[in-house]
């Protein structure tokens, strides 16, 4: 976790932390990835991240991608089936109407409705690299809709570039898609702590306060991992932070108390 100003942006800096963090997690774990959007796709350290770790980073749409993409023949492309966001537990239930939806329809707004999605790769090599990478390159199929018409169709492509060559594109593409995830630790670390809570005039005493409280979280993190049973563990890596801190630390120590 790195205090910086807030016109600087999201990559400045990132290879000098994120090499410290290969250097620190590399010795301990089998495998190491390396997971960000095109911001963090900084193609001129590829060849040494490739020496110790996998990754998997968006490149901007360029004209030229976009042009290899349209030049792959059509039966290079897979579909790509996403798996439903979560499994129902006890029965179905019948969703509310969409009055949103509704009211654009009937409004005669315009609106895209993707289609399908579909997914291939070919070998690329960045200008600034000496290594041949994966281009995995994914094509939506979105419906243009004006009211109930369709007025037009129309294809957009999202490109990724990775060193893993085991792999589906679709694993590919789904397990690049989790990277979100992160967004839920930032909204824990801001109010379930809170590290950014900045409660000093000092940019280092800041800096440091949001390190102590990310060290918080991470052996919360680190406890669930810990743990033996699959659903606990699961159960304990995604909990919020004040129910763990609730669960874990207050209810023990209200029972020790109480107990004399």
């Amino acid at each position: 976790m790195v205090n910086r100003s807030a016109a600087a942006p999201s990559h400045q800096d990132a290879p000098l932390w994120i090499e410290r963090a290969l250097d620190l997690v590399g010795p301990v774990f089998e495998t190491v990835w390396l997971r960000g959007d095109t911001d963090f796709s900084l193609t001129r350290y590829f060849d040494r991240w490739d020496e110790q770790a996998f990754f998997i980073f968006g490149v901007d749409a360029m004209p030229t991608l976009v042009a290899l993409a349209q030049g792959v023949p059509h039966s290079e492309w897979t579909p790509l089936i996403r798996p439903p966001r979560y499994a129902v537990q006890t029965h179905g239930r019948r969703s509310p109407p969409n009055v949103s939806a509704l009211r654009v329809r009937q409004r005669g707004f315009e609106e895209l409705h993707p289609v399908a999605e579909e997914v291939t790769s070919i070998p690329y090599r960045p200008g600034h690299c000496r290594k041949t990478y994966r281009l995995l390159i994914l094509r939506k199929h979105l419906q243009r809709r004006q009211g109930s018409q369709v007025v037009a169709e129309e294809s957009r492509y999202f490109f990724y570039i990775t060193n893993d060559a085991r792999q589906t594109e679709e694993a590919l593409v789904l397990f690049y898609d989790g990277r979100a995830d992160q967004e839920n630790t930032i909204a824990q670390l801001k109010s379930g702590l809170p590290a950014f809570h900045a409660p000093t005039h000092s940019f280092w005493a800041n800096w440091a306060y949001m390190v102590i409280a990310a060290l918080a979280w991470n052996l919360k993190a680190w406890y669930g991992l810990l743990l033996q049973e699959p659903a606990l563990r699961q159960q304990v890596v995604r909990m919020e932070f004040k129910q763990f801190l609730q669960r874990f630390l207050q209810i023990p120590c209200q029972i020790i108390r109480q107990g004399r």
